[in-house]
């Protein structure tokens, strides 16, 4: 596995990489893909248990086994899509959020990096989804998976919050 400098420069962020892990934004795993149960349990030890944990349907059978797996605390398993059907009032929420000045992150290169990197796209209806695959696949080397995971959450919470219609939800366990 190459390291955090080689990383940077094969991705195209020179030394961020290292900048985002010194600052305990970036948690280094041991495969080229994040283990979820090393994920949930650093969630745990940092911040807590979760009001709810909202995620992509791509692994969600995955995500299901990590959460068992770490005796992850019961909450609110929100399971979206990031297609135009899902995706589009994820973007319209975000969007509300910011500017009705409701989403406050603390200051971070890695989502300040994804944030800049992230585009949307738009069907004929008006729709906005995530821009991740789309665009003839120009878009699927962009390093701007934090910025969806922003949108899915920050969505999420201004649903909450503003009892905003949502999908069913499922309890962990």
């Amino acid at each position: 596995m190459p390291g955090l400098a080689e990383r940077g420069l094969t991705d195209g962020v020179g030394p961020q990489n290292r900048h985002m892990a010194e600052r305990g934004e970036l948690i280094l795993a041991s495969h080229r893909v994040s283990d979820p149960q090393a994920l949930l349990a650093e969630v745990l030890d940092r911040w807590g248990a979760p009001v709810a944990v909202v995620a992509d349907r791509l692994r969600e059978a995955e995500l299901r086994d990590a959460l068992e797996a770490v005796r992850f605390p019961r909450c609110d398993l929100v399971i979206q899509g990031q297609g135009f059907k899902d995706g589009s009032d994820d973007v319209r929420l975000f969007r509300r959020a910011v500017l009705d000045d409701r989403a406050h992150p603390a200051w971070s290169l890695l989502l300040n990096a994804a944030m800049s990197a992230a585009r949307t796209v738009g069907d004929p209806a008006g729709n906005h989804k995530p821009a991740k695959k789309a665009l003839g696949g120009k878009r699927a080397a962009a390093r701007d998976d934090a910025a969806a995971a922003a949108i899915l959450a920050v969505a999420c919470g201004y649903r909450l919050c503003h009892q905003a219609p949502a999908r069913p939800r499922r309890r962990l366990r």
